[in-house]
C-alpha cells in the first residue's frame, strides 16, 4: 500500500541530506525511520507489560506463585522472547547493511563475491 505523506520544504531537505548520507534511497530511509516510530509507540504498552513480568519475577523470588500468576509470567516471558528476537533480527540486518556499505566504499568484495 503506497502512502503520500507532504513535508514542508526544511524537513524534506533534512530527510533528503539524511538519506543520502547513508547512501539509501530516500523512500527506504523514511520508511525505517517511520519504522521506528512506530516502535516507539509500542513502547509504552511494552514497559508496562514488562513491569508487570519484572513484578512477577521479583514476587517468584520471595514467594510461589500461584496458578494464575504462574501462568501470566509464561505468557509475558513468551512475549518479551518475541520482541527481543524481533528486535535481533533489524539490528542484525542494519548491521549486514553497514558491513556491505562498508566493503562497498573500500573496494572489498564481500558476500563471496571475487
Amino acid at each position: 500500500m503506497g502512502v503520500t505523506i507532504t513535508l514542508n520544504e526544511r524537513l524534506a531537505a533534512q530527510l533528503q541530506s539524511q538519506a543520502a548520507a547513508r547512501q539509501m534511497p530516500l523512500e527506504q530511509f523514511a520508511e525505517q525511520i517511520l519504522e521506528r516510530a512506530i516502535e516507539g509507540c509500542n513502547d509504552d504498552a511494552w514497559v508496562r507489560l514488562n513491569q508487570q513480568r519484572v513484578a512477577l519475577i521479583n514476587k517468584r523470588m520471595k514467594q510461589p506463585l500461584s496458578p494464575e500468576e504462574k501462568e501470566q509470567l509464561q505468557s509475558l516471558q513468551e512475549l518479551a522472547d518475541r520482541r527481543l528476537e524481533s528486535l535481533d533480527r533489524k539490528r542484525l540486518a542494519e548491521v549486514d547493511e553497514w558491513w556491505r556499505r562498508a566493503e562497498q566504499a573500500l573496494g572489498i568484495p564481500g558476500n563471496g563475491e571475487a
